[in-house]
C-alpha cells in the first residue's frame, strides 16, 4: 500500500481545522449613506391657487374678528394646498410676519424662493425675516446680559455705591470687596459717633453744637470718606470699562442654492 494512502487526509473544511479562519459571516462593508434628495415641488394648479387665495382672505377676516386660532389654521391650510405657488407662500409669510412670527414667515419665504428662485420679493422678505428672527434672539441675549459680573450693571452699581459704600460691589458679585468697603465705612462712622468731641465736635465747627471739637476725629472721617469715594469710583470705573456686547448680524442670503 502506498504510504500516502495510509495517511488520513486532513479535512480542509473550517470546522475540522481550527487554524483556518471562519469566513461564513464576513464583516459587512460600510456603505455610505445616500445623499438627501431635494424634493421637487410641483407647480400649483389654478384650482389650488384659487382655493389658497380664498383661505388667505378668510384668515384676514377671522383675524379682524379676533378668531386667531381659526385664522392660523386657514393660513396653514393655504400653505399646504399650494406649496408650489410663490405668491401664496409670500402672502402666508406676510401674515405671519405681521404677527412677528418670524420663524414661520421665514419658512414660507424660503419655500417661495425654492419655487421661484428669481422672485426678488421672496428673496428680500426672506432676508428681512432672517434678520428679524436673529434680532429677537439678540434682544433676549442682551436682556440677559447685564454688563457686570453679577446681578446688576456697573451703572446701577455706581448709584447703589452712592447710597451705601460697598453695596454696588456686592450686587455686582464682588462680595468680598463690597463687604470690606462697607465694614470699613461703618466702623469709621461708629468711631466718629463714639469719640468724645466726635460728631458733635464736627457740628460745632458749623455752629450746630457747643461741644469742643476733637481733632483726632479727623482720622475716622478720612477713613469713612475714603471708603465711600473708593466704592463710588470703583463702580464708576467698571461702568466705563464695560463694553456693550457686539453681535454680528447675519448677511441676508441672496443666492440660495435651490
Amino acid at each position: 500500500m502506498n504510504e500516502h494512502d495510509t495517511d488520513a487526509t486532513p479535512d480542509a473544511t473550517p470546522e475540522a481545522n481550527p487554524d483556518v479562519p471562519l469566513a461564513e459571516n464576513p464583516e459587512p462593508h460600510e456603505e455610505s449613506a445616500p445623499e438627501a434628495e431635494v424634493v421637487e415641488i410641483a407647480p400649483a394648479t389654478p384650482a389650488e391657487i384659487e382655493r389658497a387665495e380664498f383661505l388667505i382672505r378668510q384668515a384676514h377676516l377671522l383675524r379682524q374678528r379676533g378668531q386667531n386660532t381659526e385664522a392660523s389654521r386657514s393660513l396653514e391650510e393655504a400653505a399646504k394646498i399650494a406649496p408650489g405657488h410663490a405668491a401664496t407662500q409670500i402672502a402666508v409669510g406676510d401674515s405671519y410676519a405681521a404677527r412677528s412670527r418670524w420663524d414661520k414667515a421665514r419658512a414660507c419665504y424660503e419655500l417661495a424662493m425654492r419655487v421661484d428662485p428669481t422672485n426678488r420679493e421672496a428673496e428680500s422678505k426672506y432676508g428681512e425675516a432672517v434678520l428679524k428672527e436673529k434680532g429677537m434672539d439678540e434682544a433676549l441675549l442682551l436682556h440677559s446680559i447685564d454688563g457686570g459680573t453679577g446681578a446688576a450693571s456697573p451703572k446701577a452699581a455706581t448709584m447703589l455705591s452712592v447710597l451705601l459704600p460697598g453695596l454696588g460691589q456686592i450686587v455686582m458679585g464682588q462680595t468680598r470687596k463690597g463687604v470690606l468697603l462697607m465694614v470699613t465705612w461703618a466702623l469709621a462712622i461708629i468711631m466718629i459717633n463714639l469719640m468724645p468731641g466726635g460728631f458733635n465736635g464736627l457740628m460745632s465747627l458749623f455752629g450746630a453744637s457747643r461741644e469742643e471739637f476733637n481733632p483726632s476725629v479727623l482720622l475716622p472721617c478720612f477713613v469713612a470718606v475714603a471708603a465711600h469715594m473708593g466704592s463710588i469710583f470703583d463702580a464708576a470705573s467698571q461702568a466705563k470699562r464695560a463694553q456693550p456686547v457686539r453681535i454680528e448680524r447675519p448677511v441676508p442670503p441672496v443666492d440660495k442654492p435651490f
